[in-house]
């Protein structure tokens, strides 16, 4: 048998099956590299791999609805502060604070300190009783949208704030001041978008 015929003959046969396996041309056809299927095909592993990926991202989105109020005055020559917040998905909190002795106190609980538009708390503050009292009242509402980003998620505030006047007074021990208050309420809905991180 002649070699040079059978090596001819095989190489030719190879040749065929690669045209037939990528058609007349030699190449793969434009269905082929897309990953698009052809006449029913399933898609393969190599096409599956050029298919996008969506990774959908954490969100969440919660109520909160509250008030702050900061204040200040001075009572009987002794500076004293005040600090009250209220959130109704987080909790409520009073603060108060005679910076010169360093003397703090606060209460914390789960039912609201301005009810009805009225305040009326007591405050331990190293053994001396501090009353807090007074009127809080809406004065007006803007409307707030407020995008931020924090420890890998994106926050976006929306919903009102609302312009308070609030006129209270502290009594310690038989002596009462009043104070000067800023504060405002706010009702939101906090969107928590989470971007990296945990």
């Amino acid at each position: 048998m002649n070699s040079k015929l059978t090596l001819r003959s095989l190489g030719l046969g190879l040749a065929a099956l690669a045209i037939g396996a990528t058609g007349a041309t030699g190449v793969a056809s434009g269905d082929e590299v897309s990953g698009s299927r052809a006449a029913g095909a399933p898609p393969t592993a190599a096409t599956a791999a050029l298919a996008p990926m969506t990774v959908e991202k954490p969100v969440t989105i919660e109520q909160q609805r509250g008030l702050v109020i900061e204040a200040t005055g001075v009572l009987d020559g002794e500076p004293v502060g005040v600090s009250l917040y209220e959130n109704q998905k987080y909790g409520n909190s009073v603060q108060v604070f005679f910076p010169e002795t360093d003397e703090v106190g606060a209460v914390e609980q789960s039912a609201p300190f301005v009810v009805d538009g009225r305040l009326d708390v007591t405050v331990d503050v190293d053994g001396r009783t501090v009353v807090l009292r007074g009127v809080v009242t809406e004065t007006g509402t803007t409307k707030v949208v407020e995008p931020v980003q924090d420890n890998g998620e994106q926050i976006i505030s929306r919903g009102t704030h609302s312009e308070l006047q609030a006129d209270l007074a502290i009594t310690v021990g038989g002596l009462s001041t009043p104070l000067e208050a800023s504060a405002f309420g706010f009702d939101l809905d906090v969107r928590r978008i989470q971007l990296y991180g945990n």
